[in-house]
This record gives C-alpha cells, sequence and structure tokens, in this order.
C-alpha cells in the first residue's frame, strides 16, 4: 500500500510539472493577464474590433507577441489608459477606423483583435439578444426609420423585454404592447442588457468620465 501511495504521489507530481512546462511558453502572456485582473480597475475586457460604431473603451492591454506591430501601435498612439472609438467598418468588415483621443487610425481586423478595452456593459444588436430585458441605447436606421421605431415606443432610453425568439423573428414587450420585429429591423437595434437589483433596474458603470 505505501509503495502504491509512493507511485501515486510521483505520477502526480509529474503531471504538475509537465502542465507547468505545458503553459510555460505562454507564461508572460499569463502574468500580463493576471496583473490586469489583480488591479481590478476593469469591469468588462473586449477586443477592440467587438465595439460597436460609436462605443468606446479605454485600452488595457496589447496582447502581440510580435513585438514589432506592438512598438508600431505604441508609436500610432494606441497605448493602455487611452480610450478608443470605433467609428467606421468598411463594407466587407476589413479594416477598421478608430478614433484615440481627436487622431483617427486604421486598423486590420486582426490587429484590432489583440487590443483590448474595457467598456462599462456589452452592447448587443437585438438580434443577438436572448430572452431578457435591455435598454436601447441606440438605433441606426434613417429619419423614416427612426420614425417607424418610434410610433412603436422603440427608441433610445426605453427598456424593453424580449419574449420569445423563432428563426429570423423576435417578440417584445414595450410599455405593455407586444411588438415583432424581423431579422433587418432586429439588427439596426442596439441594446445592453438590464440588471434587476433589488426590485429596480440598475447598471453597473465604472466610467462616469474620460
Amino acid at each position: 500500500m505505501l509503495q502504491t501511495a509512493y507511485n501515486l504521489t510521483v505520477a502526480f507530481k509529474k503531471f504538475i510539472w509537465l502542465l507547468i512546462l505545458g503553459i510555460s511558453n505562454n507564461f508572460k502572456k499569463c502574468y500580463n493577464w493576471i496583473e490586469i485582473f489583480k488591479r481590478g480597475d476593469y469591469n468588462l475586457l473586449i477586443p477592440s474590433h467587438n465595439l460597436f460604431i460609436g462605443q468606446k473603451g479605454k485600452i488595457i492591454q496589447l496582447n502581440f507577441e510580435d513585438e514589432s506591430t506592438k512598438n508600431r501601435l505604441l508609436a500610432m498612439g494606441i497605448t493602455p489608459g487611452k480610450f478608443i472609438e470605433l467609428v467606421h467598418v468598411s463594407p466587407f468588415g476589413d479594416p477598421l477606423v478608430f478614433k484615440i483621443g481627436e487622431k483617427k487610425v486604421v486598423l486590420r481586423k486582426g490587429e484590432a483583435s489583440k487590443i483590448f478595452a474595457d467598456v462599462p456593459y456589452k452592447i448587443f444588436n437585438l438580434l443577438e439578444c436572448e430572452i431578457g430585458r435591455y435598454e436601447i441605447i441606440d438605433i441606426k436606421g434613417g429619419r423614416n426609420f427612426l420614425e417607424e421605431m418610434k410610433s412603436m415606443g422603440l427608441y433610445e432610453g426605453v427598456n424593453i423585454n424580449i419574449i420569445h425568439k423563432l428563426g429570423n423573428k423576435i417578440i417584445i414587450e414595450v410599455e405593455g404592447n407586444k411588438q415583432e420585429l424581423g431579422r433587418g429591423r432586429a439588427t439596426k437595434i442596439l441594446c445592453k442588457k438590464v440588471e434587476w437589483k433589488n426590485g429596480y433596474i440598475g447598471f453597473r458603470k465604472i466610467h462616469e468620465k474620460e
């Protein structure tokens, strides 16, 4: 029995060392992320290519293995602590145009995916939303579309309840009225998740000012 226990101990130690060796190549990357999480001054980290047009985030980390690419972006003013805003997406989704301070920079989607930004909340278009409560933060479209949405009770700042999703159709409730939206209209409505806290609606925010 003692020999069996000894063998198990040796096997466990070997497993631990193999695990350590397996992650050693990514140790520096892991250490950087650990330091970020230890600071605790973040809310939600997302890659900057996942920002919506007009959404801002505070740059936290440039996660590039290629130091030359990282240094080039740093020289362009893309540095931790600055705010980055997505202002334009090309017709094919790549490249992307961002605003940092008063300066606009063009980045490939692959580059933007390695620049992590802290945002106070995640933004979804209505088609991406799950069943639950949301607040509309923006509606993309022309004047006629905006007027149509307003006539349905849908406008910036209003709370809605998604009660059913069936394929490309979404049933929502707004101010006690049920509305049905198709895929095309739903993708133009941007929302953020509503949290219920002690009987009232609230949001977690950390960026009161830039």
